[in-house]
């Protein structure tokens, strides 16, 4: 695990072990922990609510489409005796479902440690499942589907997730501002008492 290495160095803190299997193996655990079925929720608000918690996160740059969004965050780590350089991307998707509007997140951090005359490159992709329930309960919250905004402190005591709360919690993230929630959904005019609302 090479952001070990930077962390034992005196660099700050970017991964943990906590001997806990907190990775995401298979296609039913990345169908249980990356995506959510919103009922009763237009794509508009859904993307606002996502946005709103990546943002809250650190000093990401958007690239915007039509059903999501990507964002990107360059950090550089000066260590005693390694360096390390990289980003770490959020991917933020939604498609129409027959019980609602699907949506679909994967976080991950790729860069370069730079140790003495030798380079080592990393990657992880979707690998840790509690940031993805950090990231779900949050968004939640911006919606209104949930009374209080989950910390990080919170979900590390929680979970035990430590390190892989890595892009919402950690050193590379930001003030963990808490977003404002939306304006609840207005129903439908002539739509009946009770009724479900539709994307």
């Amino acid at each position: 695990m090479p952001r070990i290495a930077l962390l034992l160095a005196g660099a700050l803190t970017l991964s943990a072990c906590t001997g806990m299997d907190t990775t995401v193996n298979d296609r039913n655990e990345y169908l249980a922990v990356q995506t959510r079925l919103y009922k009763g929720e237009g794509r508009e608000r859904l993307l606002q609510a996502a946005e709103a918690v990546v943002r809250a996160s650190g000093n990401y740059e958007f690239e915007f489409g039509l059903n999501g969004f990507s964002a990107r965050k360059s950090y550089f780590v000066y260590g005693i005796v390694a360096n390390a350089s990289g980003r770490e991307k959020w991917d933020f998707n939604t498609e129409a479902n027959p019980g609602g509007l699907l949506a679909t997140a994967t976080v991950s951090d790729a860069g370069d440690i730079h140790g003495g005359l030798t380079v080592s490159r990393y990657e992880k992709i979707g690998v840790a499942a509690p940031v993805y329930e950090l990231f779900w309960a949050r968004v939640d919250y911006v919606l209104g589907r949930r009374a209080d905004w989950l910390s990080c402190a919170q979900a590390q005591a929680e979970k035990g997730a430590g390190g892989s709360l890595y892009g919402l919690c950690g050193g590379l993230s930001g003030s963990e501002a808490i977003p404002p929630q939306l304006a609840p959904v207005t129903p439908r005019a002539g739509r009946r008492s009770g009724q479900a609302a539709r994307p």
